[in-house]
């Protein structure tokens, strides 16, 4: 009996499978927040997951591609859990602090993403870039929904949600502030946490 060959570059059937593609995506996260986008090459990223630098080239053509799912992973993750936190039926200031409070466990999230765009966004379309904004912005829009409602309810003073929502967002890089030898300025998430969303929810409340 005659086995088919494969293809050159395709990887084994086992590498086809849902877990070696997520792999691969993990891996590439770590290498991207690590070394920054211009640090990192596949073979990289192909040593991180534990697979030939073909099968990462099976399953993601080029960095940009990589970077993209890279940026659909960590956003739908973390829009995931924010979601879940949002969900309850506490009131709405001690759920953006359970919000807050998660953020500030997460090393300086935004600051590494947003180095590593920095450095990408020369190898990337306008329409990967657009894609990459969509994934990012999906933690806003669930605010904007959650503040959209509380309005309506009565729990929060009539304006914008989108401002709301962007005012909050911006507190939370506050929270994560560090200093000039990186050591973050606010160290205690859970007393930050209830600091920023006290002040917040002195302007917002009703």
């Amino acid at each position: 009996m005659t086995v088919p060959k494969r293809s050159p570059g395709r990887p084994p059937q086992s590498a086809l499978r849902m877990p070696t593609h997520d792999a691969i995506i993990i891996a590439a996260s770590r290498c991207f927040m690590e070394h920054g986008y211009k640090g990192v090459s596949m073979e990289m990223v192909a040593g991180m997951a534990g697979i030939t630098k073909a099968a990462i080239y099976y399953h993601f053509p080029d960095k940009p591609s990589l970077v993209i799912a890279v940026s659909d992973w960590i956003f739908s993750r973390a829009a995931a859990q924010t979601g879940s936190l949002l969900a309850s039926s506490d009131p709405l200031s001690a759920r953006l602090e359970r919000v807050a409070e998660s953020f500030f466990h997460i090393p300086d999230p935004f600051v590494r993403f947003a180095l590593m765009m920095g450095e990408a966004t020369s190898d990337l379309t306008p329409d990967q870039i657009a894609t990459i904004r969509s994934h990012e912005d999906r933690i806003g829009q669930l605010l904007v929904t959650t503040f959209t409602t509380a309005i309506t309810e009565g729990e929060c003073v009539q304006a914008d949600p989108v401002f709301l929502a962007h005012a909050f967002i911006a507190l939370l890089h506050l929270g994560s502030a560090v200093d000039p030898t990186g050591k973050k300025l606010f160290p205690d998430a859970h007393s930050t946490a209830a600091s920023l969303v006290s002040l917040f929810w002195r302007g917002v409340g009703t």
